[in-house]
C-alpha cells in the first residue's frame, strides 16, 4: 500500500511527464522535453548530438516501461502505475529502484549539457521550465535539492534525490523537491 506522500508524489509526477495530459504515458512524452533542450540548446534536429538525446530519452522510456511490466502496450496509465507500486513485491521495488537510478543517471548526463559532471542551478531550473514549472518555483526546488549548498548537483546527488522521491514517504525528504 502507497502512503499518502509517496501516492501523492508518484501522481504529481505522471502529469508532469504527461506532456501533451492525454492521462497516459508513452515515448512521445519523453522526447519532448529533450526536443525542447535540443532546440534551447541550438542543437539541430537530425545532427548527431540530437540523435544521441532522443536515443537515451528512448531508451529511458524502454527501460520504465518494462519496470513496469508494460514492454509491448506502448503506454503507461496512471492506475496502472498507482496500483503496480502499490501492489509491488521486494524484488519489483528493487528492480524498479535499479531503473529509477539508471533513469537518474541518464537524466543527470542529459541534463549536464556541458558534461562537467555537475548540474547547475541554471541548467536545473531550465528543465524544470521545459515541464511547466515556473522560474521561482524551479529556484527554490533547486535550493532545496542542494543540501550541500554548493551552487551544484553531482550525479550520485541527483541519483540519492530521485530514489527519495520515488520511494521515500518522509515528507520532508529533500528529494521531494525533484519536480518542483
Amino acid at each position: 500500500m502507497l502512503s499518502a506522500v509517496l501516492k501523492r508524489k508518484l501522481i504529481l509526477n505522471f502529469y508532469r511527464y504527461d506532456t501533451n495530459r492525454d492521462g497516459v504515458l508513452e515515448l512521445d512524452d519523453f522526447l519532448q522535453p529533450a526536443k525542447l533542450k535540443a532546440a534551447s540548446l541550438g542543437i539541430k534536429s537530425g545532427s548527431t548530438e540530437y540523435k544521441r538525446m532522443m536515443a537515451a530519452k528512448e531508451e529511458n522510456w524502454v527501460s520504465l516501461s518494462n519496470a513496469m511490466g508494460n514492454g509491448d502496450k506502448g503506454i503507461i496509465v496512471l492506475d496502472e502505475y498507482l496500483d503496480k507500486r502499490s501492489h509491488a513485491s521486494k524484488h519489483d521495488d528493487e528492480k524498479l529502484m535499479q531503473t529509477t537510478k539508471k533513469i537518474a543517471g541518464d537524466s543527470f548526463d542529459f541534463l549536464d549539457h556541458n558534461h562537467h559532471g555537475k548540474i547547475s542551478s541554471k541548467e536545473y531550473v531550465k528543465f524544470l521550465q521545459h515541464r511547466g514549472i515556473a522560474q521561482a518555483t524551479a529556484e527554490d526546488a533547486f535550493k532545496q535539492l542542494d543540501t550541500a549548498g554548493h551552487g551544484y548537483l553531482t550525479k550520485d546527488q541527483y541519483q540519492h534525490l530521485s530514489l527519495e522521491y520515488y520511494f521515500s514517504d518522509n515528507p520532508k525528504a529533500p528529494g521531494n523537491w525533484l519536480y518542483g
